[in-house]
């Protein structure tokens, strides 16, 4: 399923298994990538409240998640979504890269 699919699916479900909302991308945020990556993967939507409301990052958000990433070893393999309407999301696959 394309990414802006399943971003759309996210926010009419709200928060579960296979979808987390976090306002900004943060120590919390790595946090959350790393626990989809070791349970059966999902997706992270950064800028939307838990009430599944888009609230919006700042624009350096792409930037930034890539930053976050170079931190976390090993890395979970997560393809990143555009930053449109000033929402960021990732897709996590399960599993971790080269592992």
């Amino acid at each position: 399923m394309p990414l802006r699919e399943l971003v759309e699916e996210a926010l009419r479900r709200g928060e579960g298994e296979e979808a987390e909302f976090k306002l900004r991308l943060d120590k919390e945020a790595a946090r959350t990538l790393c626990g989809l990556a070791n349970h059966r993967g999902g997706l992270l939507l950064i800028g939307v409240n838990d009430e599944g409301k888009p609230i919006g990052t700042p624009k350096d958000s792409l930037e930034r998640l890539n930053s976050l990433l170079g931190s976390i070893y090993p890395r979970p393999r997560v393809r990143p979504g555009e930053a449109k309407a000033r929402l960021c999301s990732m897709h996590c696959q399960a599993g971790f890269e080269g592992r």
